[in-house]
């Protein structure tokens, strides 16, 4: 899926004076993410699901894609997933003094589907202010509409993270 997901962003970014960094499969804290996104204005925490159809399910409880479960690695959901995720994004990022001054809280994610979703879920709206289901044919739109005027990122200091995460 990471391949798909690189080829939906290429239209975009690739002949554009915007730009996107695309971390993947690195660990932060400890924990192996699938995908990190770091943009100007915003940060995506990326998890890939091999699913597709209609997405239901809630915060504490199992999610589904038409009937079919939808794990979150070893949590019980991909929101606990994600909500773990991005505070070990959050957690490593302050631990190493990057970004200082920005409001990491403004840290979005992401589930991934591969194939088209209908996003059914029943998350409160303090959830839905960061946590964006999607799927790949639609994840360069959200990337796109993503930004928080508390999160400027330069490109060099992106560039800093990419550089910290090598071994």
């Amino acid at each position: 899926m990471l391949q798909q997901f690189l080829e939906r962003l290429e239209p975009q970014w690739a002949a554009s004076d915007d730009w996107i960094v695309v971390i993947a499969n690195a660990y932060w804290n400890g924990t192996e993410i699938d995908a990190v996104c770091i943009l100007p204005s915003a940060i995506l925490v990326a998890d890939f699901k091999s699913h597709g159809g209609k997405l239901t399910g809630t915060e504490n409880g199992p999610w589904q894609a038409d009937g079919i479960l939808v794990k979150g690695g070893s949590k019980a959901n991909p929101f606990q997933q994600l909500r773990d995720n991005k505070f070990s994004v959050l957690n490593w990022l302050t631990s190493r003094t990057l970004l200082p001054g920005r409001n990491l809280g403004h840290i979005s994610a992401s589930a991934m589907f591969s194939g088209r979703i209908v996003d059914e879920l029943e998350l409160p709206p303090k959830v839905r202010s960061w946590l964006y289901p999607t799927d790949i044919d639609t994840c360069t739109t959200l990337l796109k509409s993503l930004g928080s005027p508390e999160l400027r990122i330069e490109r060099k200091e992106a560039q800093e993270i990419v550089r910290r995460l090598s071994p």
